[in-house]
Order: structure tokens, then C-alpha cells, then sequence
């Protein structure tokens, strides 16, 4: 007398596997995708300027939070100027410098960033100011007069 496995059996073995393997892809690139849209953001055609201020030129970066939560400062990993890390001020008046806690609301826009240089404003000519989060990422060059 053999011994095997029904093919019914064997078939409901294999839709468990199956299915199990669908959840376990699911989660995962769920997990993964969530990650990528959660914490966007773009910066609108005229939303990285270089204004004169008082004699000074101040680069002045506005973003819009296209992701699905809240955008705070913790999450921009990068922040440049010229190559050289900026602190995000998220000042919208005031002087520039670093007055953290920046939180701009899914959809919503808002100044990520006041710099004078320390001070010394910016020279004329062209500067390349870098912008990243873990899912986006922006280069874009701006014009000091």
C-alpha cells in the first residue's frame, strides 16, 4: 500500500503558501513605499530666491510638503548652500538664523530656510543651493544680484 498526499491536500498546502508569501510581500512593500511618500516635498518655480536685505543677500528657500505627514527640520537630511551645510530656520520674519522647529503640514507650503551668510550676505554671481529629505531631493541653482 502507498502512502501519499491527496491532491487536495496538496493543493490547499500550496494556496496557503501562497497567500502567505502575498502577505509577506505586502508588508514589506508597504513598509517600504509608506516610507518613500511620507516625507516629500517640492519647491515651487520661485520658491529658492536671493533678495537684497537692508544691503545683505539672503537666500530664502520655500517648500511645499507633498507627502502624507507633517515635515519638521529632523527630517531634511541634507541642507546646503555652495556645499556647506545651512541651518533650516524656518523663519518667516525676523532676522535670519537658526530658529528651528520648522513643521509644515501635508500640502501646505511654508520658509524652510533664511540664510545671510552668516552675516556677510552672499555674493553676486550664482549659488547651488542642495535640499533632501529620505524621499526627495532638490538642486537648484539661485542668482544673487
Amino acid at each position: 500500500m502507498r502512502k501519499a498526499i491527496t491532491p487536495i491536500i496538496s493543493i490547499i498546502v500550496l494556496l496557503l503558501i501562497t497567500v502567505s508569501l502575498a502577505g509577506v510581500a505586502y508588508v514589506y512593500l508597504f513598509g517600504f513605499l509608506g516610507t518613500r511618500i511620507d516625507k516629500t516635498f517640492s519647491v515651487p518655480p520661485s520658491g529658492i530666491i536671493c533678495t537684497d536685505v537692508g544691503g545683505t543677500n539672503e537666500i530664502i528657500v520655500v517648500v511645499t510638503n507633498t507627502g502624507t505627514s507633517t515635515l519638521t527640520d529632523d527630517d531634511f537630511v541634507l541642507v546646503q548652500i555652495d556645499g556647506n551645510p545651512a541651518a533650516v530656520t524656518g523663519a518667516v520674519a525676523g532676522p535670519p538664523g537658526p530658529i528651528y522647529n520648522v513643521s509644515i503640514d501635508s500640502g501646505d507650503g511654508g520658509v524652510l530656510l533664511r540664510n545671510d551668510n552668516g552675516g556677510a550676505g552672499w555674493p553676486s554671481g550664482t549659488h547651488q543651493v542642495d535640499i533632501s529629505t529620505p524621499s526627495s531631493t532638490f538642486s537648484v541653482p539661485v542668482l544673487c544680484p
